[in-house]
């Protein structure tokens, strides 16, 4: 067996070539080489042996290239990495961005394009703050008085303000960072939503804790909806329930639905779980609407007598939102506005999950509007 000489655990460049050069000049069969790299970057390098074939300048030059590129320092313009990598990237060995390997979906590649790395949030709302801005870091809110620095802000309301200061903004309590006003959250106190850093995606997440009137955030984009989601759209509220195929079919089955109510009826080749929709709260809190994705292209709600649902609400625009089956998704999706433009003062879904903030995203707690920036 030949001698085997690692070049990149620590050896000086220069003596590589040297040896490179003698190996070339040597009388005999010159050495063979192989290239070993390793995953994560040099612990391996190239071994070289002595068991016979050709050694020509091509080779020599490769292994001059590989050396440098494991070995030798290069400046520092050269070497800026990317410290996180967005869905469905794909980069080799040179940094340099490839296609997808897999296709992104249009929610992923708007995450994408705003990520965040310093969460700012704007207070848009009237009131003493209006303008304000809160800093938030991977250790939570800047300038709270909560004694752990854990990752998470938390957003609430106290009882027992001594002074008026105490009704609004920095909490001087353990239990919340930022206090939403008295007037604003009612009886209901405690923690109402937090924030927190995600270390592992590198990202912000906001979720609602169950006391209060709830957070939401306002649609931007189509954006997928599961059981039970819960829309806001003027005075009025959406619940949203998915009823599968199964659920359906074992509904008639026990006779749990009367023999004059045809909406549960199913296909039974028809995959497409389907929705119902209830309003409550507003005029018209009570009604229920019904689609098996068949129907109809696509649910529309708003203010005008042409909606599939039509809330007789002057907050409401005229086209407020839509609902549609998208098959290529296979998901239902709601979308803010009609097919031109959004509506007046937007869609809001309810974080009962935690959601990914992103720039330029909106959310409300009470009558208290939030920007990511």
């Amino acid at each position: 067996m030949g001698n085997k000489l690692n070049l990149c655990n620590g050896n000086n460049p220069e003596q590589h070539e040297q040896r490179l050069i003698h190996a070339k000049n040597s009388p005999g069969s010159p050495p063979r080489w192989s290239e070993k790299r390793s995953r994560f970057g040099s612990d391996e390098g190239m071994n070289f042996d002595s068991s016979p074939g050709e050694y020509d300048e091509f080779q020599i030059s490769q292994k001059n290239k590989i050396v440098s590129e494991h070995c030798t320092p290069t400046p520092s313009s050269k070497t800026e990495h990317r410290s996180t990598r967005v869905l469905g990237e794909n980069i080799n060995y040179d940094n340099q961005v490839l296609p997808p390997k897999y296709p992104v979906s249009e929610e992923n590649q708007f995450f994408n394009s705003r990520r965040i790395s310093n969460l700012n949030l704007i207070i848009l709302s009237d009131g003493p703050m209006k303008g304000s801005c809160l800093q938030i870091t991977p250790n939570g809110l800047k300038g709270t008085d909560r004694d752990q620095q854990d990752g998470y802000t938390y957003f609430g309301s106290k009882t027992g303000a001594s002074s008026a200061s105490e009704n609004y903004g920095y909490s001087n309590r353990e239990e919340t960072d930022f206090v939403i006003p008295k007037q604003e959250s009612g009886n209901a106190h405690g923690r109402h939503f937090y924030i927190r850093y995600d270390y592992d995606e590198q990202n912000y997440k906001i979720k609602d804790l169950g006391v209060g009137s709830g957070v939401f955030m306002k649609l931007d984009y189509p954006t997928p909806l599961r059981d039970n989601h819960l829309i806001n759209i003027g005075e009025s509220y959406l619940i949203i329930n998915l009823i599968s195929t199964s659920q359906r079919i074992k509904a008639l089955e026990s006779d749990t639905e009367s023999d004059d109510d045809d909406s549960f009826k199913v296909d039974r080749g028809d995959d497409i779980p389907k929705i119902r929709i209830k309003v409550f709260g507003g005029p018209n809190s009570g009604q229920v609407f019904y689609s098996n994705g068949m129907d109809t292209d696509e649910i529309k709600i708003g203010r005008s007598n042409y909606c599939n649902i039509s809330i007789n609400d002057e907050v409401l625009s005229k086209y407020q939102s839509k609902i549609y089956y998208d098959f290529d998704l296979g998901h239902w999706m709601i979308k803010d506005g009609g097919d031109k433009k959004c509506s007046l003062n937007g869609t809001w879904l309810y974080l009962n999950e935690e959601y990914t903030l992103y720039e330029g995203m909106k959310f409300k707690a009470h009558s208290l509007i939030f920007l990511v920036k």
